[in-house]
């Protein structure tokens, strides 16, 4: 993931592949020791609230799925006023700048 401006405010960039449906999991300081994840495996980004960074999220990934090819745009967020927004994820050119 890589920082954008302002330090709480981050985003990544990935294509979703031929099954039409990606999972990921957003790690601190590239560390699998510091993993950011949703409370329940399988939750869409902007549905669950984030828990982490730590090691308690094997097996718990958010789930996108879009057609196959799209570019999407994940975004962490970690001012969001509601918890549930701080991971979120959109094709790209369709997601709210922050300010």
């Amino acid at each position: 993931v890589s920082g954008d401006g302002a330090p709480r405010y981050w985003r990544a960039l990935f294509t979703v592949g031929f099954a039409g449906r990606e999972e990921f999991q957003l790690l601190a300081n590239q560390s699998w020791h510091l993993r950011l994840y949703p409370g329940s495996h399988g939750a869409a980004p902007g549905t669950a609230v984030v828990l982490g960074p730590d090691r308690k999220g094997k097996g718990k990934n958010w789930e996108v799925m879009a057609p196959p090819g799209t570019e999407m745009e994940v975004k962490l967020d970690l001012e969001a006023e509601d918890p549930r927004d701080r991971v979120t994820c959109a094709p790209v050119g369709d997601l709210i700048e922050i300010a």
